[in-house]
């Protein structure tokens, strides 16, 4: 995702570079497997309308390659 200009990072602020699960994430009632599958991203003031739909497009993107290369 960083090469396509699109920062992101898994788990939670709360326990990033932890080494941890997110007790936030836990305690909203997401699973383990949930928890480890979570993607975080962090929205600014220099980001506007046009960056975040490219974002979620990316993301759709990568999410759909995983899910071909899963099944072959």
């Amino acid at each position: 995702m960083e090469s396509r200009g699109v920062l992101v990072a898994t788990g939670s602020a709360c326990a990033a570079n932890s080494g941890t699960r997110s007790h936030v994430l836990a305690s909203v009632g997401l699973s383990e497997s949930e928890i480890d599958g979570s993607l975080r991203l962090t929205l600014g003031k220099l980001n506007n309308d046009e960056n975040i739909k490219r974002a979620g497009e990316f993301i759709i993107e990568a999410v759909q390659a995983e899910m071909k290369r899963a099944r072959r």
